[in-house]
């Protein structure tokens, strides 16, 4: 264990390591074993509680996928951005910190049974854990947060749900540096409401429970949400990373 002394002597605030975490990894240090840890390769989250309605949750629990790292254990056992992992091996997930910590508990190669909410139903995914890179790696492997996309003038686009939207088309892909890995609809102007995820070239790939493939699937939700009477949760892609939000619907367009 260790204290929290900004002056030398005691706060009252103190660290420490549970029994039940330390000894497993004692006992294969003892036995002259390496510690290696499970790892899935992905980016998760909590789920907010404005997020349970719109995504047709019963709570909180769960643990929210960002992103997936492309080739990593995660993408190849079929896991999918926008995904909720509701149990890992028949045991519920409380939150994303628990999902961490369980699956760092594996050993590389084991069998991880994940139950995740997706499209509005349960469904069961066998993902076999991989060996979690080091630190510098995992860092390296990192894409640093980009550049906000130049607006180089304002691009026509549909009024869905106080926002402007189009289709990605090449020249839009290009103009706002998108990944060719990355679709949806693209906001083409300034949104309404949090401005650091309504902003133009930022790239709408999830509404509700379904991917964004068109305008008219983003219209679908919104027009699903408002009759339902929540907002509209939304995964948007941004140059820093995929941001989970729910969109407040105008009242009218």
């Amino acid at each position: 264990s260790a204290i929290y002394s900004p002056t030398g002597g005691s706060v009252g605030i103190g660290f420490a390591i549970p029994a039940s975490v330390a000894k497993p990894i004692t006992d294969r240090l003892m036995r002259g074993e390496s510690i290696q840890r499970g790892y899935l390769g992905v980016q998760i989250g909590p789920i907010a509680r404005d997020w349970v309605a719109p995504l047709g949750l019963e709570n909180t629990q769960g643990a929210y996928v960002n992103s997936v790292t492309a080739g990593g254990p995660a993408e190849r056992g079929g896991l999918q951005a926008g995904d909720v992992v509701l149990t890992l091996n028949g045991e519920k997930v409380s939150d994303s910190s628990d999902l961490t910590r369980r699956v760092g508990q594996v050993r590389p190669g084991d069998n991880l049974r994940l139950e995740i909410w997706r499209d509005g139903r349960r469904q069961t995914l066998n993902v076999r854990s991989g060996t979690r890179p080091t630190e510098a790696e995992l860092n390296a492997g990192e894409t640093a947060p980009g550049a906000e996309p130049s607006p180089g003038g304002a691009a026509a686009g549909a009024s869905v749900g106080g926002l402007t939207v189009a289709p990605i088309s090449p020249t839009l892909r290009q103009r706002y540096d998108i990944p060719a890995n990355v679709n949806g609809v693209v906001i083409t102007q300034q949104g309404r409401g949090d401005n650091r995820v309504y902003q133009p070239g930022y790239v709408i790939m999830r509404a509700g429970q379904r991917a964004v493939t068109s305008v008219a699937d983003f219209q679908a939700a919104v027009q699903a949400a408002r009759a339902s009477g929540t907002g509209v949760f939304l995964l948007v892609w941004t140059p820093q990373g995929n941001q989970p939000v729910v969109l407040e619907l105008p009242e009218s367009e």
